[in-house]
This record gives C-alpha cells, structure tokens and sequence, in this order.
C-alpha cells in the first residue's frame, strides 16, 4: 500500500506542475473496458482504418470515431483539468457443488494531459478476488489485495507513439490472442509504434516476474526474466491485411535487458542462434480477409518449436505450435452477429526446459488462455440493441490434456527407439460442454451489468476417467462507475 500511495503522489504532482490532449489508451483487461474492444471489433467492420490500428492493442480514444461505451469517461478534459475516475465492483460467481462466491473490489485513478500530445494515467485497483488467487504473493489487508494495474505515460504524434508504464497487451485480429493477450497480466513495458503508408510496426520489451530460490545456505538467488517482441502489419488491400510477429522471453541470475533484444529491427531468433543461447523465441502470423463489409475471416499461427530435420532423436520432437481459425458475420438474421472460432495448441507449447523461459507473467499466460494440450470451438450468437447493451448465446465445446504450461520438462522422444509421435490431446482427456446466454449493459455511464448463466458439463473431469458432471453454474458482475474532471487551474 506504501507504494500504491507513493505511485499516485508521483503521479498527481506530475500531473498538476504541467500545462490540446492525446487520446487515453484504453485499458483492455477489465470486464468493462473489454466491452468498448467488443465494440470496436464490430465497427472495424466498416472502418477502414480502425481495420488496421485495431491488430495492436491498447488503442487510444482517438482512433475511436463513432459513439462507445464509456466514451464520457476517455473524453479530453484539456490542460486546465484532471479527469478523476474509478468504480465500485461486486462480482458473484454460483455453480453446483461449490460455494457461492462474492468478491468486492474499488478502482480508481487519475489521467490527464499536461502538454500538447502527451497522456500520464494512472489506476490502482483494491480487489477480495485478487488476493484469493494462487498465483498472487504480493501483500493482503483484510482480505483484499491492492497493485498498481495500469500506469503509462504516452506520447503520440501523427504517424507514431511511445508508451512506457504498465499495461496489457493484444496482438492479432481478436481479442484474445495467441501471442499477446488480454487476459495477460499487466506488464511493465516500452510499447513504441509506427505507422508508415501500408505498413505499422509495433516493438513492445518489458520486464516479467523474477524467480527467487532459497539455496542451501537460507540465501536467495533471483532469476530475472524479460520480455521483447515486434510485429510488423501490412495493409495488402482494403480488405486484406497481414500481421508478423515474433517474440522472445529471456534472462537468468543477474542478467539484465540483453541490447541486441532492446534492437526492433533484429531478427531475435537468429540472435539466439549465434549466440548460443538458451532463450525462447516465437514466430507467427495472423490474416484478416473483409468480405462486403459483413463478413471477416481470420487465422493466426504461432509456432514455438517446429521439427525441419528428421536425422537424430532430438529430431523428433514434437511440433509446439498454435493456431486459431474463425469468421464472424454481422447482421446474419434480423440482427443478429454470428461468430464461429477453433482454437488448437500442442502440447509443450509455451514451455521450455528452463521454467524462467517460459510464456508466463505473475502465474498467467502472455498468450491464448486455453494453455497447451488443448483445443477449444466457441460459436456465439451476439445481438447488440444498441453500442451500449448486448446479449448472446454462447456454445463451447473444448478437449484439454494433461499437458500443463508449468509443467517440468521432459523429452520421452530421446528415449524412443524409432519415430516418436503422441496422440493429441494426451493422458486421460477432459471434455466440455458448455451452453450459456448471458447479457453486458451500461446505463447511462454509470452502471454497468454483465452475466452469463447456462450448464457446464463435463466428461473425465480433474482427468479422471468416467468422472462426469452436469454443473449449472451463474457469475455476474456489477459496478457503479464515476469519471469527473477536476479543474487544477
């Protein structure tokens, strides 16, 4: 909590020491905020520009021409004022055989434009659901866990900008990417982009979460572990665009940002390669093809480890690779937008020998939440009634292995006597089944209502053969919002 004030002091005397403004970078992993990227997702359909800033996220209020949720709360406040903003959020989650669950949790923050082009935001968040996760180890009071979540200072000129604090990121054509996702925990990152005729190109480096063992001697040695990427996005037509991508996580005891990372036009694999190193690289790419403006068809491909030669056992090593195929179409019947979506990822994916190496931030996935050993079809039925309330049917059905992201690296393939294959996905397979309406609304930029309800059913539950459920299951989310500018003149 010492450095949650401490932020905000800094922040706030920023802020007010200094003298038309950039547009706010939208945040891109709250319930709420994610309703504006669903939103967008839809208008990109017939903005041909928001087509092509849209592959990288977050994108700023700016790019956003048409009436939004919460478009009062991104609205310039100038450089006389200071936009206050922040919410009150309680979130239930009930399903059979467990317990009924009600987190609280209050947001709030402070952004504003002290000179021309220039964005300082800064947001804190105080969350009951935060400090029951396992993957949290930072401080608790009284039940509830308290962070600094998004914090940037931006500056955006007319064909670029730069952003350095703490943020989510989404690379791709949907909002929950292989590469980068939304559902990724905040990283403390540089984002620099730049858009050039047909071309943008994006560089993001950041620092992950250390590592800390206790050697035998009770001291403790600590892992520190990096982030860096680019991806480059190629306007081919009106219709057609092409992203490529490719990232790389690094670091060991005592290493600090590797310079030739810290370079956007290097080629990290090769960098890898000649210098011997044990760091992980990920190449891809992603393909968004527009049809009468109705109709989008996409695909992303990431690969972690692909097999050319087949000469020595390490050769056979399965491929670690993932993809994502998909379409939606607007207005398919009185309405009503149709979105269709497979999801499949290897097993070892996101992986690696070395625990620091692997695709993981605070415990969570960078990438597409599903995880490795695992494929996922989602079909969804959306209407929206209006640019602030929607509702929807969604149909799920997703296979999951016993492959697991943190699980300890082996290679069975080196022990084979011949060709080594494995079936996907392996071990004792949980199957599910999930149908579930749900709806998202805002009234009059205060409350927001989002809840989905349906049954979950399950075949080989926990991976346990024979063990199936049928679990009805409910969660919800209600918050009070306020945003008001503040004159400090």
């Amino acid at each position: 909590m010492i450095h949650l004030k401490a932020t905000l002091s800094v922040l706030s005397a920023l802020l007010i020491s200094a003298a038309a403004q950039a547009g706010i970078l939208i945040p891109t992993n709250f319930p709420e905020y994610q309703f504006i990227y669903d939103y967008a997702r839809r208008a990109e359909f017939t903005d041909f520009e928001l087509r092509h800033s849209n592959t990288v996220q977050p994108i700023t209020s700016e790019a956003l021409t048409f009436p939004y949720p919460f478009r009062n709360h991104f609205a310039a406040t100038g450089v006389s004022a200071v936009r206050l903003f922040g919410s009150l959020a309680e979130e239930t989650f009930l399903a059979r055989l467990n317990r009924a669950r009600i987190y609280e949790s209050f947001r709030g923050g402070i952004s504003g434009s002290p000179m021309s082009n220039l964005t300082i935001h800064g947001e804190f968040r105080i969350d009951e659901k935060l400090a029951k996760s396992p993957e949290y180890f930072g401080k608790k009071w009284r039940g509830f866990a308290g962070e600094v979540n998004t914090t940037y200072i931006n500056y955006a000129k007319d064909r670029w900008d730069i952003t350095l604090g703490r943020f989510v990121s989404n690379w791709g054509p949907v909002n929950q990417s292989l590469v980068l996702s939304s559902t990724a925990r905040p990283m403390d990152a540089f984002l620099g982009r730049v858009r050039w005729g047909r071309f943008r190109f994006s560089f993001q480096t950041g620092q992950l979460n250390r590592l800390e063992r206790i050697l035998s001697d009770s001291t403790v040695q600590t892992e520190n572990r990096f982030f860096a990427g680019h991806r480059l996005d190629i306007k081919l037509h009106r219709n057609l665009h092409l992203g490529l991508f490719e990232t790389i996580i690094f670091g060991g005891y005592g290493r600090s940002f590797d310079l030739a990372y810290l370079n956007p036009l290097l080629f990290f694999h090769s960098v890898q390669l000649n210098n011997n190193s044990d760091d992980n690289t990920f190449l891809g790419c992603d393909i968004s093809f527009y049809l009468h403006d109705r109709h989008k068809f996409y695909g992303q491909l990431l690969i972690d480890d692909f097999q050319i030669d087949k000469k020595e056992p390490g050769d056979y090593e399965p491929d670690e690779i993932g993809y994502m195929l998909g379409f939606e179409s607007l207005n398919l019947f009185e309405g009503v937008d149709i979105g269709l979506q497979y999801c499949r990822i290897a097993n070892r994916t996101y992986n690696q020998i070395f625990e620091r190496n692997r695709y993981l931030h605070d415990g969570e996935l960078l990438g597409y939440p599903l995880g490795p050993d695992g494929d996922q079809l989602l079909l969804r039925l959306t209407h929206w009634f209006n640019y602030n309330k929607k509702g929807g049917l969604e149909l799920e059905y997703r296979r999951q292995g016993t492959g697991n992201v943190a699980d300890p690296w082996t290679q069975p393939w080196l022990d084979s006597p011949g060709e080594y294959s494995e079936p996907f996905p392996t071990g004792t397979v949980e199957k599910f089944f999930r149908i579930g309406i749900g709806a998202t609304l805002l009234f009059r930029e205060r409350l927001f209502l989002n809840f989905d309800g349906g049954l979950r059913m399950y075949k080989n539950l926990y991976h346990q053969a024979d063990n199936s459920q049928t679990i009805p299951y409910f969660s919800g989310k209600l918050s009070l919002l306020f945003s008001v500018p503040v004159n400090i003149e």
